[in-house]
């Protein structure tokens, strides 16, 4: 049988029970003694009343005198470890996702069964023994700790990958969202383009008539100025027979009273033309918008396919490596089996922890 034992030159000392100076209150547990599974009971008060500033460190199974704790505030018992549970949870460790090192547990309980030796109050052999078997146990748990290694290193980057193909996901859902209001606004502006395409047909055809128009309007007050002129001087010495010229006078009259007022062609044919220039230049702004649109269309597209691969990419991540996790699994079966079956063997009793 192989013994694991801490080296020390000063074989016994600082494993027998000794007392401690503490003051103010002072936290126990940044002493040395104090351990693991170190518990404390409270003397002052129950076996002396007056404070001693102090307390008593025992060694493993040190039976306490009432003297002892006469001479103490607190008496900090040195207590037994507990194996892990090695199916409830070091098992977890194997094959969930607990990230405990339970070789700190064998070395507590190792440690432990030294300082019983050291302290003298219980059976030499039986802490060597002891040592050995949370030795042995610490080895056939370090035997797994390569797979265990890599399997927890997988499971860190399928969170890794997880947490990356959910912001794939959101930048996804944000260019999908964007594309479909892009395509609305396309539709719109490929409807506009038809609406101003239409306006400047229907322009340039009343433009076309206004510019016919305008030749016969500017000759209809032209002549009806230059006749109802020539008319003042004949009125002036008409003839008997001559009484019809008051009437053509009015015609004329009639064409020239208000025409600055009313609707002119002229007038028409120049909004017109720059309506035609206005259409024109509207036009042609909304042809660039609408190419813009396309573009980004086309980006928006790419980009979503390539949103859709990069998904693609870490679902495939994620499941190599979970596929790496349950062949780590699969290989930690039987070196779990031999500490499984060490446990067994030894009969190690789990104490339940309260």
């Amino acid at each position: 049988m192989k013994i694991f034992s801490i080296n020390n030159s000063n074989f016994n000392q600082g494993f027998k029970g000794k007392y401690v100076s503490i003051r103010h209150g002072g936290d126990l547990k940044q002493f040395p003694e104090w351990h693991k599974n170190s518990y404390a009971e409270t003397t002052l008060g129950a076996y002396h009343e007056d404070q001693k500033n102090r307390v008593y460190f025992a060694s493993p199974m040190e039976p306490i005198s009432d003297n002892i704790k006469e001479n103490a505030d607190k008496i900090i018992y040195d207590n037994e470890p507990s194996y892990p549970d090695v199916n409830k949870e070091v098992s977890r460790n194997y094959f969930g996702t607990e990230r405990k090192n339970y070789k700190d547990d064998f070395e507590e309980i190792r440690k432990y069964y030294y300082r019983r030796e050291m302290g003298g109050f219980a059976s030499v052999e039986e802490a060597k023994y002891q040592q050995w078997q949370a030795a042995e146990c610490a080895r056939l748990y370090d035997k797994g700790g390569h797979l265990r290694y890599v399997k927890e290193q997988a499971e860190d980057n399928i969170k890794s990958f997880e947490n990356e193909k959910a912001e794939i996901t959101k930048g996804l859902d944000s260019a999908k969202a964007e594309l479909k209001g892009l395509e609305d606004i396309s539709v719109r502006l490929e409807k506009h383009h038809q609406n101003l395409k239409e306006m400047k047909k229907f322009h340039s055809e009343l433009l076309a008539e206004t510019e016919k128009g305008n030749v016969n309007e500017t000759m209809l007050y032209v002549d009806a100025k230059s006749g109802k002129d020539a008319l003042e001087s004949k009125i002036a010495s008409k003839r008997k027979h001559e009484t019809f010229l008051d009437d053509v006078k009015s015609v004329y009259s009639d064409i020239r009273d208000g025409w600055q007022d009313e609707y002119r062609i002229v007038g028409t044919r120049e909004n017109t033309k720059k309506d035609l220039e206005k259409l024109q230049a509207t036009q042609d702004k909304f042809e660039a918008i609408k190419e813009k649109c396309n573009e980004t269309i086309k980006m928006l597209n790419t980009t979503i396919e390539k949103l859709q691969a990069n998904i693609k990419t870490k679902d495939k991540q994620i499941a190599e490596k979970k596929s790496l996790i349950e062949d780590c699994k699969a290989k930690l079966i039987p070196i779990f089996d031999e500490l499984k079956n060490f446990y067994a063997k030894q009969g190690i009793k789990v104490i339940k922890k309260v």
